[in-house]
């Protein structure tokens, strides 16, 4: 993802990666649909025969349909789009899978505002704590991460307005030695 672009939702990072397709980008009463190489292409709606996850968690519903709008890219360290099927590693993936990574928090601690403003009223802003207690290397270590973003605009036509606010948050403890 490229830093200091104003970003709206997940999508527009994507749209450079071959093979991938992204439709409903500015029509917020639906989510996303994504496809892969055609998979997904015939959902009506969201996200299916794409296995979506973050930081390791399945983000899709047992139906197969997931909805990528709802990741805040505030957060976001590292998106990896794997084309093909992955049955074996991911499940029923027989398009592909996105696997988002959130940032994980570092010493020293960080305090992050962003604001972006466009056309029809379009604003995003967004505010993001980061931070470690230990340096992550001794058991009871903690690092945490907390992200919000709202999103607003009045939209091209009449009565295409849309809100949309979003939080995120991510605490990692380190239990052992083990790991």
């Amino acid at each position: 993802m490229r830093l200091a672009t104003p970003r709206v939702n997940l999508s527009e990072s994507l749209t450079s990666v071959p093979g991938l397709q992204v439709q409903n980008r500015q029509n917020y009463a639906q989510d996303l649909q994504i496809s892969i190489r055609g998979f997904g292409s015939r959902s009506a709606f969201g996200v299916r025969g794409i296995r979506l996850y973050v930081d390791g968690i399945p983000a899709t519903m047992p139906d197969g349909q997931g909805q990528i709008s709802n990741i805040d890219i505030n957060s976001i360290q590292d998106v990896e789009v794997l084309r093909g099927p992955f049955s074996a590693l991911y499940g029923n993936a027989s398009g592909g899978v996105i696997n988002v990574t959130t940032e994980t928090g570092r010493q020293p601690p960080t305090l992050e505002a962003s604001s972006y403003y466009g056309s029809y009223g379009s604003w995003r802003y967004g505010l993001k704590a980061t931070g470690a207690m230990g340096d992550g290397t001794q058991p009871g270590d903690v690092d945490y991460t907390v992200s919000t973003t709202r999103f607003t605009t009045h939209g091209y036509r009449d009565h295409s307005g849309a809100r949309k606010n979003l939080a995120n948050a991510k605490l990692g403890v380190r239990l052992d030695d083990c790991q």
